[in-house]
C-alpha cells in the first residue's frame, strides 16, 4: 500500500518494482523484497542529474531494502563483505552503498543547495542478529540523520515520524 499512500499524499511520481525494471536497458537483479539497493542508488543518481537541470525545487524520497530481515539481501555486487553473518554482511554492504551515494551527491553540482536526509523506518525486527540486538536495548532507536553542508551534532530529542515531514520543511 505505500504506492497508494505516496500517490495520495502528494508525490508526483512513484516508482516501485515495476515501474523501475521497465526502464532500464538490462534486467536488473531482484531480491524477494525488490530492487538492490546499488541499483537504487545508480537510478536515484540518474534522477538527480535530470532534477537538478530542470533547475527548480524538488524532493527525492527512496527506501532501500537489502537489510530487510531475516537475513538481509545484499546483492551480488556485495563481495568484498563475504564473510560473516548474512544480516551482518548486508548492513556492512548497505552502510557502504550509502555512503557513496551520499559522498556522490555532496559531490554534484547544485549540492550545496541540497539537504540529504537519513533515516530508519523501524527498528529492527526478528533477524539473525537478534540475540546482539537484544542484548543492546538501551541503545536501540531510530536513525535520523540530515547532511546539510553544515557542521554535524548529535541532539538526543525525541521524535516521531510525523515529525520528518516538518523538520525537512
Amino acid at each position: 500500500g505505500k504506492g497508494n499512500f505516496l500517490r495520495t499524499h502528494g508525490f508526483d511520481r512513484v516508482l516501485g518494482r515495476q515501474e523501475i525494471t521497465v526502464q532500464t536497458p538490462e534486467p536488473l537483479q531482484l531480491s524477494g523484497w525488490g530492487v538492490h539497493d546499488d541499483d537504487l542508488f545508480s537510478l536515484a543518481l540518474d534522477e538527480i542529474d535530470l532534477l537538478e537541470s530542470q533547475d527548480e525545487p524538488y524532493f527525492l524520497s527512496l527506501l532501500t531494502l537489502d537489510t530487510h530481515h531475516p537475513n538481509g539481501y545484499p546483492s551480488a555486487q556485495c563481495p568484498q563483505f563475504a564473510s560473516g553473518d548474512p544480516m551482518e554482511r548486508a548492513l556492512a554492504c548497505t552502510d557502504a552503498q550509502i555512503a557513496d551515494f551520499i559522498a556522490a551527491v555532496r559531490a554534484r553540482s547544485g549540492s550545496e543547495d541540497s539537504v540529504i536526509a537519513l533515516f530508519s523506518d523501524h527498528l529492527a525486527m526478528r533477524n539473525s542478529l537478534w540475540k546482539k540486538l537484544s542484548a543492546n536495548q538501551k541503545e536501540r532507536r531510530l536513525l535520523f540523520m540530515l547532511f546539510d553542508g553544515e557542521e554535524g551534532e548529535v541532539v538526543d530529542t525525541t521524535i516521531t515520524h510525523y515529525d520528518v515531514g516538518p523538520i525537512l520543511l
